[in-house]
C-alpha cells in the first residue's frame, strides 16, 4: 500500500467515525421521540400524585415531565425525577440511547402498583428543551 492510499484511506476512516459520532450526538439530541408517545395536548400528571395514591393509577397510562437524573448501564431503565420526586422507570421493549443526566424528558408510561414500589413501564419517551421540573403551569393536579 502506498503512502498515499494510506493516507486517503484514513481520511475515509477519520470522515465515516467523526460522521457516526455527529449522528450519534443528533440522536440523543432534545426533540428524539421513542416508542408512542401521548398526543402533545396531553396534561402530564404530577409524579407526587401517582406516588400518593397508586391505586388510582393502576394499569393507566399516564403522561410525565421532568428529568433524567441516573440511566442503568444496559439502557433497561433509568430514574425520573419530578421536583423531590423520583421513581425509576423500565424501558421494557423500547430501546432507549445513553441519555445525559439531567436531560428533561416527557414520559409515557403504564403504571403497576407493586407491593412495596409504584412500577413505570415506558411506552413512549421524548427528549425535550427547557426547564421542566418544578414547572406548575405544565403538570396536572387532578385533584382526586
Amino acid at each position: 500500500m502506498s503512502q498515499y492510499q494510506y493516507i486517503s484511506n484514513l481520511s475515509r476512516l477519520s470522515t465515516a467515525l467523526l460522521t457516526g459520532a455527529l449522528l450519534l450526538l443528533a440522536a440523543c439530541s432534545s426533540g428524539e421521540a421513542i416508542g408512542t408517545p401521548a398526543p402533545a395536548e396531553t396534561v402530564p400528571t404530577a409524579l407526587s400524585e401517582i406516588l400518593e395514591r397508586p391505586a388510582d393509577f393502576e394499569g393507566k397510562t399516564v403522561v410525565l415531565r421532568g428529568q433524567l437524573s441516573a440511566q442503568c448501564k444496559s439502557l433497561c431503565e433509568f430514574t425520573y425525577t419530578e421536583k423531590s420526586r423520583s421513581v425509576i422507570v423500565f424501558m421494557g421493549d423500547l430501546k432507549a440511547p445513553r441519555i445525559r443526566q439531567g436531560q428533561q424528558l416527557r414520559v409515557t408510561a403504564k403504571v403497576h402498583k407493586g407491593d412495596e414500589q409504584v412500577v413505570l413501564t415506558a411506552t413512549g419517551l421524548e427528549l425535550v428543551e427547557g426547564k421542566v421540573e418544578g414547572d406548575s403551569n405544565e403538570t396536572r393536579k387532578t385533584g382526586r
